[in-house]
């Protein structure tokens, strides 16, 4: 059961769990309107928090007001150095869940995509805020695995359609494999990867359906 607006509230107020509370809050977006002040008044410093600790609340709290008020400044000047090898397809996840209020986001994703080490998942969100299949299909196409971005790029190319096509070879070669593959690098649940493997098999199935029409 999701924790409720009022005990939140009440735990960022005694600053417990002041970063998975403010994670929590900014997922539930302007309907945490309340938090606003509370979140502005937080202050790792005045916390005693360790440095790493200290620097995890900010960031949350950043991302919090952002996905609650729209203000994206505080998130995007730490994102400028973080994006640099690629957008986390968890983080990729967050934006899209965002809707507009992550455009701000797009200009900086812009500009460092061809420069990115993994850039699936930022060709993804490039893709949902721009249309831009040109700049966007390469990147998905190569990022296609059995992996959490694979996975992020195929729900992508699926959206794309026929205008994909490229990505029909990778796409297949996952869909008609009949090996379950396990390692980690399909642990979406440590304790079901052959569940998982199905997963993106069925993601796979999905997108060449969408691509073919």
């Amino acid at each position: 059961m999701r924790p409720a607006l009022p005990e939140l509230l009440a735990l960022l107020e005694r600053r417990r769990l002041v970063a998975a509370v403010s994670s929590a809050l900014g997922r539930l977006g302007p309907a945490a309107a309340d938090a606003v002040p509370l979140l502005r008044s937080v202050n790792p410093e005045e916390m005693g928090l360790p440095p790493m600790e200290a620097e995890i609340v900010r960031y949350n709290v950043a991302w919090a007001l952002w996905e609650i008020t729209g203000d994206a400044a505080p998130a995007l000047e730490r994102a400028a150095t973080e994006w640099e090898r690629g957008v986390p397809p968890g983080t990729a996840r967050r934006l899209l869940a965002m809707g507009e209020f992550a455009r701000p986001a797009i200009g900086l994703i812009d500009s460092l995509l061809e420069g990115m080490q993994d850039p699936g998942p930022a060709a993804c969100v490039l893709y949902r805020f721009t249309g831009d299949v040109e700049r966007t299909l390469p990147h998905l196409v190569a990022a296609v695995d059995r992996s959490v971005t694979g996975m992020l790029a195929m729900e992508c190319l699926a959206d794309i359609g026929p205008a994909a096509a490229d990505a029909v070879p990778a796409l297949e070669e996952i869909a008609t494999d009949p090996r379950i593959v396990l390692s980690d690098r399909v642990a979406i649940d440590a304790n079901d990867g052959v569940g998982t493997d199905l997963i993106y098999r069925d993601k796979a199935v999905g997108a060449l359906e969408r691509i073919r029409g």
